[in-house]
């Protein structure tokens, strides 16, 4: 009579490498059991607003009014572009252009420096200014 075709745990067991892993599984179990019922018995509900985390309340910039870009301005503002470019970007008359850069563009250099050429304006060889009329593009 075979003892072995009656009980297939024996059959299992009889082996050193499945009780060892048999072992290793059962360790798993008994740490993660107990972690997961922690984790559930003990955590409190999240709140639902906050899902992505704390609430910010922005506002959004205010509408800017509305400031019309007559055509006294526009001569202004032509007459300002036309002389940085034709003293800073096309590099005639250097020192004059220090006036008319704004203090974000000067900032780090001296007049000296300025006048020397040493200046964050890229050189470019512009048309002339005063036969092209192009400088109508400015809008605001």
């Amino acid at each position: 009579m075979s003892i072995a075709g009656t009980m297939p745990a024996m059959k299992i067991l009889s082996s050193p490498r499945r009780r060892r892993r048999l072992l290793f599984a059962a360790a798993v179990v008994a740490v993660a059991v107990p972690l997961v019922l922690l984790v559930a018995f003990y955590s409190t509900p999240a709140d639902q607003g906050a899902a992505t985390g704390p609430e910010v309340t922005t506002s959004a910039p205010a509408e800017p009014k509305h400031a019309p870009f007559t055509k006294a301005k526009q001569r202004a503002v032509h007459k300002v572009l036309h002389d940085f470019i034709e003293t800073a970007v096309v590099r005639r008359d250097v020192e004059r252009s220090w006036d008319l850069a704004a203090p974000g563009l000067r900032a780090g250099l001296t007049r000296e420096q300025w006048a020397r050429g040493k200046l964050p304006v890229v050189p470019y060889p512009a048309a002339d200014t005063k036969t092209v009329g192009g400088w109508d593009a400015v809008e605001y």
